[in-house]
């Protein structure tokens, strides 16, 4: 290659540099990247959209990379129960300052201290993405603070993972402005109120256990035009006639995925057909 027709890295645009910081972790643009030269130095120092997973972040990496950058310039934090003692405020601590311009935050078993602290230093700000892992071990009160979150009116997609029955109690507002929701261990009823209080709804995702109790009763006169893909996992125990209710209101749906635990042949035994189930098979 002749020496005319050659690019050095640092030689890029900034933009184009940017781009490539996204695609790695913050540890390796602040200790790695920004120490090469003064033109990666500069584009590491400009970056204003970090993305920061304290769960592989460590003890003594932290307060460096507090230091070095600015809290308005983190756009994504992932937040996780620790095997050590600190907390999520002896973590948030070494930050001079609270992250106005979040827009995606992700939990993984925190206790309701944490949550507590995220509330008063995060959550007060506009979120577009909130993801949240939890069970009854670590917090009682995960359900008020997620109906909490949904008042947000920035917010577009969320991820809820919980134990068995606790998202029936989430408080979903009247209208809210969600277009991406995942969900599990939910019941058909509070599938329905999602959909009626989230007009701009495009994409659901139940990922465990829909449409297990045949009892339920299920009565909708409403058909949501919004919703173009949708995915189930449903269980042997599957109430057909509440899947055949849900799709007829999705008439815009262009996207279905059903997946089950258990081998299509049992559905067969039950005697569905072809026709009225596709089954995805993952184990």
């Amino acid at each position: 290659m002749s020496t005319e027709s050659r690019v050095h890295f640092q030689l890029l645009p900034v933009e184009l540099l940017h781009k490539i910081f996204d695609c790695l972790k913050a540890e390796t643009i602040v200790f790695s990247m920004r120490r090469v030269c003064k033109q990666l130095y500069s584009s590491a120092n400009a970056c204003n959209r970090y993305e920061l997973d304290f769960r592989y972040i460590s003890k003594s990496d932290l307060p460096l990379l507090a230091h070095i950058i600015d809290p308005n310039a983190i756009i994504s934090l992932i937040l996780s129960k620790t095997e050590t003692e600190r907390s999520i405020r002896s973590l948030l601590k070494h930050f001079r300052t609270d992250f106005t311009k979040l827009q995606s935050l992700t939990l993984f078993y925190l206790y309701d201290r944490d949550l507590k602290v995220i509330q008063k230093r995060i959550i007060k700000y506009p979120l577009k993405t909130f993801s949240i892992f939890n069970d009854l071990c670590y917090i009682r009160k995960t359900e008020a603070y997620i109906s909490n979150i949904l008042l947000h009116k920035d917010l577009r997609k969320i991820e809820v993972k919980l134990d068995f029955n606790s998202i029936d109690i989430i408080d979903w507002p009247i209208s809210c402005g969600l277009e991406h929701v995942i969900i599990d261990n939910c019941s058909s009823t509070t599938v329905y109120v999602i959909l009626n209080r989230s007009p701009n709804l495009g994409t659901l995702v139940i990922s465990d256990n829909y449409f297990e109790n045949s009892k339920e009763t299920i009565t909708n006169d409403k058909q949501f035009n919004s919703v173009i893909s949708l995915s189930l996992a449903i269980g042997e125990n599957i109430a057909m006639e509440n899947i055949r209710l849900l799709l007829s209101c999705l008439p815009c749906l262009a996207h279905l995925r059903l997946i089950s635990k258990t081998l299509g042949r049992s559905y067969h035994s039950k005697g569905y057909s072809i026709e009225e189930i596709s089954i995805l098979v993952l184990w």
